[in-house]
C-alpha cells in the first residue's frame, strides 16, 4: 500500500512531513506538496521534484575521516589472528590498552632469552581468555607480530587518509566517496 505524504516546504527545502491531508487545516502562507515515502526532511524542492541536497565536499571528507577511525579503532579491538605454538588459532589482542602488556612481554621474553633461558616460563592470555605457556623465542615471535599487525594498521588507515586528503584537493568527490577502509 502506497502512503501519501505531504511535504510543508519552507524556502526551497522540506521542513516538516505527515501523512494527514494538510487541505484546510493550516494557514495559507504555508507551502504543503504532495510527496511520496522517500522524500525526507532537509530534501530540496523546486517547485517540481525533490531532491537530496548535497553535502559539501569538506563535511564529506570529515565524514569519510572520522569512518577511517573507526574502522582503525575496529581493526585494532578485533586483535590479530595468530597460530600459537601449540598450534592453536586464537587472537592476540592488540587494542591501544593491551599494549603495554605486549611491550612488557616482549622485554621480558628478549631478557630471559639474552639470559640463556629456554623454557616455556612466559604465559600470554589471549582473547579467547586461554593462556598459552610460551618459550622467550616464541613470546619474541608474537609480540613482534603484534607490533607488525599494529603498524600494518596504521599504515592502512594513514594511506586512507593520504587519498582523503588528495581527493579533496583535486575537489573529486567521487574519488572521495569510493574511499573505504
Amino acid at each position: 500500500m502506497v502512503t501519501t505524504m505531504w511535504a510543508r516546504i519552507d524556502n526551497g527545502a522540506v521542513a516538516e512531513l505527515t501523512d494527514i491531508d494538510p487541505a484546510g487545516r493550516f494557514h495559507l502562507s504555508l507551502q504543503w506538496e504532495m510527496a511520496d515515502a522517500t522524500v525526507q526532511i532537509g530534501d530540496l524542492y523546486d517547485g517540481q521534484a525533490y531532491s537530496r541536497p548535497v553535502e559539501p565536499i569538506e563535511e564529506l571528507a570529515t565524514r569519510q575521516r572520522a569512518k577511517i577511525d573507526a574502522a582503525l579503532a575496529a581493526a585494532l579491538a578485533a586483535g590479530m589472528p595468530y597460530t600459537m605454538p601449540d598450534g592453536t588459532d586464537d587472537v592476540v589482542q592488540t587494542r591501544p590498552e593491551d599494549e603495554p602488556n605486549l611491550l612488557g612481554l616482549a622485554i621480558e621474553a628478549r631478557d630471559l632469552r639474552d639470559a640463556g633461558v629456554t623454557d616455556a616460563g612466559q604465559v600470554l592470555r589471549a582473547q579467547s581468555n586461554k593462556l598459552y605457556a610460551m618459550t622467550p623465542p616464541q613470546m619474541i615471535a608474537v609480540t613482534d607480530a603484534a607490533k607488525a599487525f599494529k603498524k600494518q594498521q596504521l599504515a592502512h588507515s594513514w594511506a586512507r587518509k593520504d587519498e582523503i586528503k588528495a581527493a579533496l584537493e583535486a575537489s573529486d568527490r567521487a574519488a572521495l566517496e569510493a574511499i573505504d577502509w
